[in-house]
């Protein structure tokens, strides 16, 4: 009777384990059944997370194009504007040319630069008594003066003071007509 007992309990036991395993096996076909719509769901999920960062970087690139299409646009401006720069220093340099190609204009430059010459090289040369310059600072004006002992090896001639009014207007005026363009 106890063996039968024992059977008895063991049959219960294993049947209580047959109930609860098909109970998980019809739980698990249950949830099997609906894999297919859960696994969906979550490619469809992914999915439209994906689509959503195509879309953002669609955007973003029509973004970056545009403002690509206008920095060529301004480098194709700015490309126009420099040739014409060149071009008008081109047709200045010409017309400079052709000025200078005039034999009194040649001739006015030729002096000047003679005179330059002359006035350095009288410069350098060593002379008896030193030379003085005096600067606006001791003058009180915006001149410089310049005295020179004469001698008789000297061709240069004693330079007095410029008048302050007298360089002062024509600073200004050129100054001012320089503003005014």
């Amino acid at each position: 009777m106890l063996v039968a007992v024992g059977v008895g309990i063991v049959q219960i036991v294993q049947g209580v384990v047959i109930y609860n395993q098909s109970n998980t096996i019809s739980k698990l076909e249950a949830e099997n059944k609906n894999w297919p719509e859960r696994f969906d769901k979550g490619l469809k999920e992914v999915a439209e997370e994906k689509q959503e960062i195509i879309d953002a970087m669609k955007a973003e690139k029509q973004e970056l194009v545009t403002k690509n299409d206008a920095l060529i646009k301004a480098n194709q401006e700015l490309s126009k504007k420099n040739e014409d720069s060149i071009r008008k220093s081109d047709e200045m340099i010409s017309r400079m040319d052709a000025i200078l190609g005039i034999p009194g204009i040649q001739a006015s430059v030729q002096v000047w630069q003679e005179a330059g010459d002359m006035y350095r090289s009288n410069i350098s040369e060593p002379h008896s008594e030193p030379s003085t310059v005096k600067t606006s600072e001791e003058e009180g004006s915006c001149t410089e003066t310049a005295s020179v002992a004469e001698s008789e090896e000297s061709d240069i001639e004693i330079i007095d003071r410029i008048p302050p009014s007298t360089s002062m207007n024509g600073l200004t005026l050129s100054h001012s007509a320089s503003n005014q363009r």
